[in-house]
């Protein structure tokens, strides 16, 4: 269902984050081009990123701002998408469905705060990377350049929290390349007997390994193991 610029963004107040996120200035951004094979949009509310589509314009970058978000993505050749997103479930429901549509888009939100709990959300539904609304554009700049290289900019006190809270494996439990790939292999839909069939052992003896993985595991059963491994890192 195609929707308007209007669902995706709205009005709404924005917390400061720009104290948060001015450590990562360069002030030679705006002199870096982009690739001219790049097609850019950039949507907010209220003309709020009036000063980000000038800074592109000064690239000889056109920011688009089109009103069908869904065909823009889906047209041809290599799509940047900057997105203001407010704190609203919509916002974040946006962001997920143009991620399943295309996956090599490359889609910086820009957040209503520089919160740890603002780009964990931004990030877990699909951004490519994040910034705070209010950042300067040339900030916002240097964002849009590390997506389109893969790379991800995040203020060093965001990345510390996440890597803090972010599950590690348990030393005890230490699971094998194989071990990992049948997971994997389950989490995928695979029954046991697929598995078995794959690896050419017996669906006996498969269910034995799986019995003695998730007891390692300490899960009760493969739905239990499969969620162990989702939080711990494994089926990415």
């Amino acid at each position: 269902m195609l929707r308007s610029t209007r669902n995706a963004a709205r009005q709404g107040g924005k917390t400061p984050g720009r104290r948060a996120f001015s450590a990562f200035r360069r002030p030679a951004a705006a002199n870096r081009p982009l690739p001219g094979d790049v097609r850019v949009a950039v949507i907010g509310a209220n003309g709020s990123i009036g000063s980000l589509v000038e800074a592109f314009s000064n690239l000889d970058v056109v920011a688009e701002q089109p009103t069908d978000i869904d065909s823009w993505v889906a047209g041809p050749g290599r799509r940047v998408l900057v997105l203001e997103v407010l704190d609203g479930d919509s916002s974040y429901d946006l962001v997920v469905d143009l991620r399943d549509s295309r996956w090599d888009l490359v889609m910086v939100t820009l957040t209503p705060d520089a919160s740890q709990a603002t780009y964990r959300r931004a990030l877990r539904a699909g951004a490519t990377a994040a910034a705070p609304a209010d950042a300067p554009a040339e900030e916002v700049l240097d964002v849009v350049r590390s997506a389109m290289a893969d790379r991800t900019i995040l203020p060093a006190s965001v990345a510390r929290r996440l890597a803090l809270d972010a599950p590690e494996i348990p030393t005890e439990f230490a699971p094998s390349m194989e071990e990992i790939g049948w997971l994997q292999t389950l989490a995928a839909g695979s029954t046991n007997t697929q598995l078995a069939d794959s690896v050419q052992v017996s669906a006996r003896e498969m269910s034995r390994l799986l019995a003695e993985l998730y007891d390692r595991m300490g899960a009760d059963n493969r739905q239990s193991a499969l969620i162990k491994a989702a939080r711990w890192g494994m089926l990415e």
